[in-house]
């Protein structure tokens, strides 16, 4: 706008002196080009962009948890069951598998009455000194009802009696699992034989009809091992850092504190 006009126009309004005197100043152009020198620069405003933010699948930790706890059954359930056995002549719903644990079982066998004569010529035994090699647990299931035994596999050291020789390896099927923690009634000294132990063993070779049935379900022992024990008491004596372990109930001729040399003269004087 022009200066004189502006001017004119405005001594045609009645305003007081001070509106007047400020007027003047605000269209005086020394005041603009002041108020343009004072100007703050204008800062271009930037748009603010959010990061994008990477999001794991809400599926993605349970299937890898799946795929570890699958991949580990797959190592460890074989480990643990230890391998099937093969069971051929046996008949019904029955399976037989290794198993590296055993649970604590609570089993009574009612011992049938035996002279010592009977034990050592009846029961058609191979007697040896020997050293146990192995022992595995092992499950046999009976359409679904389960029983804990052990195979153990003896070397034969000396030969007392029967058709085994030595140096043979023989595997005998026990009458319960072994462990360190495990102990079955009535099978108190073979509940304690372990691997690298030796002693004095009584057993018998399985025919093609011993068989062991339950719950609808036949197993032919020989299946298993060849050889079996009559039961976890009478068949065996061991040696132990406590002495020699056998039944003295069964053996009212041996003192309590025998020794292998003892039940060796003793044996010998029982066969027929």
């Amino acid at each position: 706008m022009n200066t004189s006009v502006y001017m004119r126009t405005l001594n045609t309004i009645t305003a007081s002196d001070s509106l007047k005197l400020r007027l003047q100043q605000l269209s005086s152009p020394a005041l603009k080009e002041g108020s343009k020198s004072k100007a703050r620069p204008v800062r271009r405003a930037t748009r603010w962009q959010p990061r994008p933010v990477r999001r794991t699948s809400r599926w993605l930790v349970p299937a890898t948890a799946c795929v570890a706890l699958v991949l580990m059954a797959a190592i460890v359930y074989p480990v643990v069951r230890g391998g099937t056995i093969d069971l051929p002549h046996s008949r019904g719903n029955v399976r037989a598998s290794y198993t590296l644990f055993a649970p604590h079982v609570k089993t009574h066998y009612d011992l049938v009455y035996l002279t010592e004569y009977e034990i050592i010529n009846d029961w058609t035994t191979d007697i040896f000194y020997g050293t146990v090699e192995e022992i595995r647990n092992i499950s046999i299931s009976f359409n679904g009802d389960v029983s804990y035994q052990a195979i153990a596999k003896i070397k034969v050291n000396e030969v007392l009696h029967g058709d085994v020789a030595y140096g043979d390896v023989i595997s005998v099927l026990l009458p319960c699992p072994i462990g360190q923690w495990l102990w079955i009634e009535d099978t108190g000294v073979i509940s304690q034989l372990r691997a690298g132990m030796s002693g004095i063993f009584m057993p018998r070779k399985y025919m093609e009809d011993d068989t062991w049935e339950q719950n609808g379900a036949i197993l032919v022992l020989s299946d298993i091992t060849d050889y079996g024990l009559g039961d976890g008491e009478r068949f065996a004596f061991l040696e132990t850092s406590q002495g020699l372990v056998f039944a003295d109930f069964a053996y009212p001729s041996l003192p309590k504190d025998a020794g292998l040399d003892d039940v060796r003269a003793f044996i010998e004087a029982q066969l027929d």
